[in-house]
Parts: C-alpha cells; structure tokens; sequence
C-alpha cells in the first residue's frame, strides 16, 4: 500500500517536472537559443586565440563580485565582445582551460559557434545518458536509456543550460564517464574525468571527500597527479600570471555571497531566512556561518562514508555520486543550472523510491528537492511576492537535498551489495 501511494506521489511530482520543461521549452523558442553564458566563453577563447589571454580577467579581477558585473566598456574584453557584435556582455568567471578547450570553436562566427555549441550539448546529454545507463542497467540498456535521455533532457536544469548554452553540460558527460570508469576500477580515466571537472568548475574537489572516507588512496593519487598535470598545463599554455590572478583575485571575490532566490545554496537559505528578504546584501556575519555548517556537513557525511567495504564499487560509486549532489547544495554559487550535476543521483534515486526502497524521510527529501528545484515559477513568484515565508519554502531545495544525502548515508546497510544489473538501484 505505501509503495503504491508513493508511486502516485511520484506520479505527480512527474507532472510538474513536466509542466516545467514545457515552460522552459517555451522561453527557450521565444529567445530563439540566446546562449548568454557561451557568448562569454566565446569572447574569452576568441581573445586567447587573438594573443589576449592575460587580459581575460581584468575586470574580474578588481574586488567587486563578477558575477554580478557587466563589462566596462573601456576594457579589452568588452571591445572583442563590439567586434563580435556584442554591446552587453557579462564577465568571464571560469578557470582558464575552458577558454583554451573553446579555441577551436573562436575560429568560427559567432553564430555558427552558437549553433555548433548547441549541437555539441546536445550530443554531450545523448552520450552522457547511454553511459549513465550502462551504469545503472547494463543488461537492458535498450529500454533503460530512451526514457532515461528523456528525463535527463526535461530536466530544468538541463534546459537552463541549453538556454544559456552553459559548460555544465559538458560536465555532466566527464562526471558520469568519470563515475562510469570508477564503477569498471578505471583508476586513471576515472582520474582524469574528475580532475578536468574540477578544473573548470572546482566545486567537484568534493570528491575528495569520499575518496579519503573509502581509503581510496591509489584513486586519490592518480587525481592529484591529474590535477597537478592540468594546472602545470594551464600554466604552460596561458602563463603562471593568469591562473595565480583567477585564484587570488577572482575566486575569492566570487565567495562573498550572493543573495538570490536563484542561488539556491545552503549559505542563500541562511541569508534570506536571517534577513527576512532576498533583495539585501550578504552579511559576512551569516556568510562565515554558512560556510562553517557546510564544512560541517561535508565532515558528516564523510564520516558516515567511511565504513563503505572497499571491494563494493557499485556502493562507492553511488556514494561519489551523492557526494556530486551535495556539493550542488553547498557550493558558493549555485545557480539552478549547476544542479544538472545532481542527474545520476537522482536517476538511481527516483529508481530506488518507485520500487519501494527508501525509508520516509529520504523519500519526502527526494520530493521536496526535485520539486523546489524543478521550481515551475515558485521561486519567482515568491520573489515577487516578498512574503518571507514564502521565500523560506522556495529556498528549502538546497536543505531537503542535504538532508536527503545524510539520511541516505547514514540509513545505507554496511554489507556489501552484489555488483550486478541491480546494484545501483
């Protein structure tokens, strides 16, 4: 009886995950595929190409969140952008390798680039959901993956990335690849995957965390390795200035806290639950205390990981991917699109809960985080609204994702599970 009322729960949580991405789909047609975030990175790899790759981060880099910050138009990255066609134009926040992996992609027209980045993510959900189903049902990966692919593709937050043509989805693909080659005792690609993900985006060095949980210590080497090998190679391409001005510049005038309903974080919630508004500026105050109970969480949740048997990757596998969810909740920023990072986990989750398997409290986590992130214009009208509770319940999506992995990890047999068809599920 209960596995069928939560069916039907799900049922209509399916509903609203629907009714989203068909209002996404509707501003995706009426911005005819604006791609806003790929146009910055397209500037950034068109000015390494041109031999301008040191001036990248000039206005990034001058204190004030660039994030929040529209190009001078006195700067070099503004004047690429004019000759691009572009007059407004917002900073570019990344690391380096994006830029120099883009270069290619500089050669061409501005829209053909955009056109061609569309195909390419495209290409990246299709690739990256036929492994995932691989992963979760290798012996029916037929009629696991249409389905799956179409999940993953409705997804919000995969539609927000197509709208602004965001990396992450790219980083979707190297996750799960990553995630995959752990799975199979890959020890090197799985290496690899990882550390090009955290290059770019840096929020996935969570993945530390269970790695020193599982005493994974030959997997940990060979990311370290993979890491210093990056770097020594941005440094070689770009010159020690630049990566040492996008650490000591850029990445800590990006931690400051931004307060916004679509900053969905454990540090936002904090900020908009004390100030009872989320048109106010951080307060530092809350900000140290928001990255404290992070650091807190993560701590737990490594605890809990640390009696995983070291022989049951499938288990393992499932925890990195967990720990991929969490850091969605955690990180500094965490804009709705950076959760298409939490796809694989929810995809075994979702499985886990239709076939009866979760307790209460990890199945009510489970609908209240897919639902708030879906979203479906709560936030906004929350936002628009003003009405602090409701602003409370709009950023509960971050907080049920942690407690759903905490529950998860804390609730998970310490047996080792057989590593068949079922064992991610």
């Amino acid at each position: 009886m209960r596995t069928r009322l939560e069916r039907v729960y799900l049922v209509l949580l399916g509903l609203v995950f629907v009714a989203s991405a068909l209002q996404a789909g509707h501003l995706l047609v009426q911005s005819h595929w604006l791609q806003r975030d790929f146009r910055v990175y397209f500037i950034a790899a068109s000015m390494i190409r041109n031999h301008e790759g040191s001036h990248i981060y000039d206005q990034a880099a001058d204190g004030a969140d660039p994030q929040l910050t529209w190009a001078d138009p006195n700067t070099l990255f503004a004047e690429r952008a004019r000759k691009l066609g572009l007059d407004d134009v917002e900073l570019y926040v990344y690391p380096p390798l994006l830029a120099d992996m883009l270069v290619p992609l500089a050669s061409l027209r501005l829209a053909s680039a955009v056109h061609a980045w569309l195909l390419f993510s495209a290409i990246f959900i299709l690739a990256a959901t036929l492994i995932l189903a691989r992963m979760i049902a290798p012996n029916r990966v037929r009629w696991f993956w249409p389905p799956l692919f179409v999940a993953v593709l409705l997804f919000r937050p995969t539609l927000d990335c197509l709208f602004l043509g965001q990396i992450a989805i790219l980083l979707l693909l190297l996750q799960v690849a990553g995630l995959y080659f752990y799975l199979k005792s890959r020890t090197f690609p799985a290496a690899l995957m990882f550390a090009v993900i955290t290059v770019i985006k840096i929020t996935p060095l969570i993945v530390v965390v269970p790695l020193l949980a599982f005493r994974d210590w030959k997997q940990l080497r060979a990311y370290v390795l993979a890491l210093a090998a990056l770097l020594i190679g941005i440094c070689f391409v770009n010159g020690e200035g630049l990566l040492r001005q996008y650490v000591e510049h850029v990445v800590p005038s990006m931690s400051t806290g931004v307060v916004s309903l679509e900053n969905r974080n454990l540090g936002t919630a904090l900020q908009i639950a004390w100030q009872r508004s989320d048109q106010l500026p951080a307060l530092r105050s809350i900000n140290l205390l928001g990255k404290l109970l992070s650091l807190a969480v993560i701590c737990y949740a490594g605890w809990l990981s640390r009696c995983t048997p070291k022989s049951d990757f499938a288990r393992k596998t499932t925890v990195l991917m967990l720990f991929f969810l969490l850091g969605c909740c955690l990180a500094p920023v965490a804009w709705r699109h950076s959760y298409v990072l939490a796809a694989p986990a929810l995809a075994v989750l979702v499985g886990k809960a239709w076939k009866g398997r979760m307790n209460a409290v990890e199945f009510i986590s489970l609908w209240c985080f897919v639902l708030l992130v879906v979203g479906f214009g709560f936030t906004q009208w929350a936002s628009d609204n003003g009405n602090p509770l409701f602003l409370d319940v709009a950023m509960l999506g971050p907080v049920a994702g942690i407690a759903l992995t905490l529950a998860l990890l804390y609730g998970r047999p310490r047996a080792s599970l057989p590593l068949d068809e079922e064992s991610l599920l």
